[in-house]
């Protein structure tokens, strides 16, 4: 990870200051970028020795000094002739230097199961009269967020942070550091899992994210899910749903058209407004109800706000819809859950054609994982998958689920790209859409890649 700092540059002395270290070496040395990997480091950059589980980045010092490297953020002093700061914790003093940097007036902070980006991006659309600074890439963590707020310029007013988490106290220290004015929880699913243990601590992580709200900021909570509405948070709650006609913000009269969705979005004075979004699938329109709630509470015009959704085009690999030859490929493999599952095969199912279903493992579901799969297996059925491939070991239990109410299956191994290719290419029908769906780890756009050539 590397960002450029957005003051034009910064010596160690007021870094040190930023995030309560200790420089050593020459306090005046500056910089202007900041990063995370060795390879990245230049004069002009501070690097970061993060000690991991597995990697201590201290290890690296040595090669970032061979690059030109001036000065470090570290937790101990290994390298000479190389000046830096010494602090307790890397990952902690990066934080402490986001919190204690100036931040936009009003930020909008995202966190959920499933849907952060999409939500993050459709908000920063609907936020664009305002120029917003958004969260880029995977800088969603508690290095990456961090590391987004220092890149924020002091001229920004407006910002759209994601906030992604593997336990307890992460989204805590993010949203004490973002200070957000409105927080938005997409929902409650059962990723992590395997670390929290059930989805009531799910929902407790994801809270946190009220730790660093404003004294009158507002959680938006996913009313159509069960685990957060009727919740109490604590903070003053307003509620979004496609399902849920009670809540403050809703859509109705949903519809499919030939390159979109139509709707209307409802607003809590009752204004009605008709709106479009170039993506398919409810999952979809509550994101983008997410992003027009977000416009309403910071007094946007729902005009200009419709119009900045309207715009949003979708992100890279998620589930972008195009054709290849005579097929129309569904490609959503960043990332996977059961709930996410659903939704993809909700929205390949309605393009018409034979639905065929090219789904791999989702990872860190826990104890309950074979059972989970198999239960994706089985809404891909009763939701009108003629041909399904399963791609991984845990996939396998999809495809059993899928069998068990008299889908074809396939199964294929999970290392593999070019022979699931070809299996996949030798059963495909002229007029087929072809959902791909899988955990980011499966990486089965490789196998996209190679169908395109075939």
């Amino acid at each position: 990870m590397k960002i450029k700092l957005g003051r034009e540059k910064m010596s160690l002395r007021q870094f040190a200051a930023l995030c309560s270290g200790e420089p050593f070496g020459c306090a005046e040395t500056e910089f202007s970028y900041i990063c995370t990997d060795s390879r990245e480091a230049d004069p002009n950059t501070l690097f970061v020795a993060i000690r991991g589980e597995r990697v201590d980045g201290h290890a690296f010092i040595g090669s970032a000094k061979a690059l030109g490297a001036r000065c470090v953020l570290c937790e101990r002093k290994t390298e000479d002739g190389i000046s830096g700061v010494i602090v307790n914790d890397s990952v902690g003093a990066l934080i402490k230097a986001a919190e204690n940097s100036p931040r936009p007036e009003r930020t909008v902070a995202i966190t959920g199961s499933v849907g952060k980006t999409t939500t993050k991006e459709f908000t920063a659309a609907a936020l664009s009269p305002l120029a917003p600074y958004k969260t880029e890439g995977n800088f969603n963590s508690v290095i990456g967020l961090p590391l987004s707020m220092l890149e924020i310029s002091p001229s920004t007013h407006c910002a759209v942070l994601e906030m992604g988490m593997s336990g307890f106290s992460e989204i805590e220290a993010m949203s004490r550091a973002a200070r957000p004015c409105i927080a938005i929880i997409t929902n409650i699913g059962s990723s992590h899992m395997e670390l929290l243990g059930s989805r009531e601590n799910i929902r407790k992580a994801k809270l946190e994210i009220v730790s660093g709200l404003t004294e009158d900021g507002i959680l938006l909570i996913n009313g159509d899910d069960p685990m957060l509405m009727g919740y109490e948070t604590g903070v003053r709650t307003m509620s979004v749903g496609v399902e849920n006609r009670e809540c403050d913000f809703f859509a109705k009269d949903i519809k499919q058209e030939s390159h979109g969705t139509s709707f209307v979005a409802v607003f809590p004075d009752k204004t009605r407004e008709s709106c479009y979004i170039s993506q398919f699938g409810e999952h979809n329109v509550r994101a983008a109800l997410f992003g027009l709630a977000a416009a309403h509470i910071l007094g946007i015009d729902h005009t200009i706000a419709k119009n900045g959704v309207a715009a949003f085009n979708g992100t890279k690999m998620r589930q972008n819809i195009y054709r290849v030859g005579e097929y129309t490929f569904v490609e959503d493999c960043y990332n996977a859950s059961p709930e996410s599952m659903r939704a993809a095969l909700c929205v390949a199912s309605s393009l018409g054609g034979r639905l065929v279903s090219v789904l791999g493992d989702m990872k860190e579901l826990g104890e309950t994982e074979k059972q989970l799969h198999y239960e994706v297996g089985e809404y891909a059925a009763k939701n009108g998958t003629a041909l399904l491939f399963s791609y991984g070991e845990l996939a396998e239990n999809i495809a059993a689920g899928a069998e068990a109410h008299g889908v074809k299956t396939v199964r294929m191994k999970g290392d593999d790209p070019e022979r699931a290719a070809e299996l996949i290419s030798s059963q495909l029908l002229p007029g087929d859409t072809v959902l791909f769906k899988a955990s980011r780890a499966m990486r089965e756009e490789k196998i996209i890649e190679i169908l395109k050539r075939i």
